[in-house]
């Protein structure tokens, strides 16, 4: 899989377009992840795994 990042122009919107032979499970999770903003992060504290919220560590 080839990941491009570019920087949109001054004024343009910004934008995800996803270019893939068959939409299959793993990129319809990762579309519905991105549109329902509910990212989480697996982390480690003390000898626990924990679920972190990534707006939460910033």
């Amino acid at each position: 899989m080839k990941i491009t990042i570019e920087t949109p122009k001054p004024g343009e919107e910004d934008e995800i377009i996803l270019r893939c032979a068959s939409l299959d499970e793993k990129l319809m999770k990762l579309v519905y992840s991105l549109k329902t903003e509910e990212n989480k992060l697996t982390g480690y504290l003390e000898d626990k795994i924990v679920k972190l919220i990534p707006k939460d560590i910033f």
